[in-house]
């Protein structure tokens, strides 16, 4: 009873609960708010209490002013909004993840290291996220081209991509690799994995041939033998 009247005092009126899952009545417990769900944001809480169970719930915030504010709703699973009606985790913002890519560096011109930006599930939103490239043994801009700035995954999409543009050369030289990172997410997602590693794979082979160099009025025979190493499509003089 106590309790009860607690979380009707003026305190907690911005606080909802309902029933957790195995706890009580087992029965859908549905929260009503005024407008139209693209009209709020929506960030995730979590916490665990006394006795070991998990509750999973929203912070609820009205972007249109003096109407329902902010509110924290508690196992809760349905929201009524004016347009339409959403279950919690089809209102829980995602997390963001990146991939890692490999790619053959190529003789000339620039070939595209293509990063896929997820997200853990689609969401009624846009979530824009931030992202930039960082050096690692590879350096911009003579190996790839540093790249930063936002992508936009649509609601209702899990994904998005990113080109870096990475140089090819003729040059003999070992696998190197550049850091792709996330940095931010818009409306409440989380960035669960943000660091992609772009490996740049040398695709450059040497050829090992032996040379001789008669010189010049001596006995035949008599010259100078030279092991050298050469690329494929370049030119040598000896």
């Amino acid at each position: 009873k106590h309790f009860t009247e607690m979380l009707r005092s003026e305190r907690f009126k911005d606080l909802s609960l309902g029933d957790a899952a195995g706890q009580t009545n087992g029965g859908t417990d549905t929260v009503v708010f005024t407008g139209n769900s693209a009209d709020y944001t929506f960030e995730a809480i979590t916490f665990v209490d006394h006795a070991g169970n998990t509750h999973n719930g929203l912070r609820v915030t009205d972007t249109v002013a003096d109407r329902d504010g902010s509110d924290v709703v508690v196992d809760v699973d349905s929201f009524q909004f004016a347009n339409a009606s959403f279950t919690l985790a089809q209102l829980t913002p995602p997390t963001v993840s990146v991939n890692d890519v490999t790619l053959v560096e190529g003789d000339a011109g620039t070939t595209n290291a293509v990063f896929t930006i997820s997200l853990s599930q689609a969401y009624l939103q846009d979530i824009t996220v931030s992202y930039g490239t960082a050096d690692g043994t590879a350096a911009a801009p003579g190996d790839y081209a540093a790249t930063s700035g936002t992508v936009t995954i649509l609601a209702g999409s899990t994904s998005a991509t990113v080109n870096v543009a990475v140089a090819g050369d003729q040059g003999l030289e070992a696998n190197e690799t550049f850091n792709f990172n996330l940095t931010s997410a818009s409306n409440g997602a989380t960035i669960a994995d943000g660091s992609g590693l772009g490996t740049i794979t040398d695709d450059d082979v040497a050829i090992h041939y032996t040379a001789y160099r008669p010189v010049g009025g001596a006995m035949p025979g008599l010259g100078q033998i030279a092991t050298l190493s050469a690329i494929p499509g370049a030119s040598y003089t000896y």
